[in-house]
């Protein structure tokens, strides 16, 4: 992940410094930098809990309000004749740049053309520990018992791109990504002492890798507002929908007083309708 933004960060200061085509590299052209302001939505749903607990119904989402803002960094460039570069980095309001989308597509015609990419995003999930505490009224918690922890989702997807207006001036690009996603592997543990006794009780939660499909339509618009110098300064409006049925499953170590009686569980959870919706309001500059 480090090095991942580096080089994107590196791409986007040679966009950001190169005043003329001359200072970049061969076949490199057509080249846009942007920057915008967005806030997302997201929803999971939630199902009643059984004897295992489901860290699904534990995501951060809040039905009435905006879930988060986000900062985008763009970068696009063509870099053959039919070959289309198109990298975002991804701020949440924690400002950390560990969340991208990268894609790179090829242009059958002025019209339509067929790309694959990646993205990564992240979500938290808080109090899941509230699942013991109500089963166990007899216990109370101990130290090291994590209320919250962020998730990440890693997708790989392909896509059709249609350009029904592609002019100078005025663009709009459409497309459908769908893909394979799966949350990372995140490892959590739970304590429960027993009141008035020495009893105590470990959960040990490790989340598995579970490649998920996902569907993925975006629009981009694109308005020239005026030029400075040989570069269009324009507003840039994006708006993209996720959607996907996912479950969280994970291998379970339950100890009861010693590790020596530790019971070993893989545990499957019901799938949950997951969906996001992001709207995003910014500036680009293009050469």
């Amino acid at each position: 992940m480090r090095y991942f933004v580096i080089v994107v960060l590196g791409l986007l200061s040679v966009s950001l410094f190169a005043q003329e085509d001359k200072d970049l590299p061969k076949g490199i052209r057509n080249i846009e930098t942007s920057f915008t302001l967005g806030v997302g939505h997201i929803h999971v749903e939630e199902h009643s809990n059984d004897d295992n607990l489901d860290f699904l119904n534990y995501v951060d989402d809040y039905p009435e309000y905006l879930d988060f803002i986000t900062m985008k960094f763009g970068l696009q460039f063509d870099y053959s004749k039919k070959m289309h570069a198109d990298i975002n980095l991804i701020l949440l309001d924690d400002i950390m740049p560990d969340n991208y989308d990268i894609s790179t597509y090829y242009l059958l015609n002025n019209f339509f053309g067929v790309g694959a990419g990646s993205m990564l995003s992240k979500y938290w999930i808080s109090d899941y520990g509230k699942f013991h505490i109500d089963r166990n009224p007899d216990y109370y918690t101990e130290g090291g018992n994590y209320r919250q922890f962020e998730y990440y989702d890693l997708g790989f997807y392909v896509t059709p791109v249609y350009r029904p207006i592609y002019k100078d001036g005025f663009k709009i690009v459409l497309k459908m990504n769908v893909g394979m996603s799966s949350f990372m592997k995140e490892e959590s543990t739970f304590y429960l002492k027993k009141k008035l006794s020495n009893k105590r009780i470990l959960y040990d939660y490790n989340t598995k890798l579970a490649f998920q499909p996902y569907i993925n339509p975006k629009i981009d618009l694109r308005l020239d507002l005026f030029k400075i110098k040989n570069k269009n300064l324009g507003l840039l409006l994006k708006s993209n929908y996720y959607f996907s049925k996912r479950s969280m499953n994970y291998d379970l170590s339950y100890q009861e007083w010693t590790s020596e009686n530790a019971v070993n569980t893989n545990v499957n959870t019901l799938k949950h309708d997951d969906s996001r919706l992001d709207l995003d309001l910014g500036f680009y500059l293009s050469w």
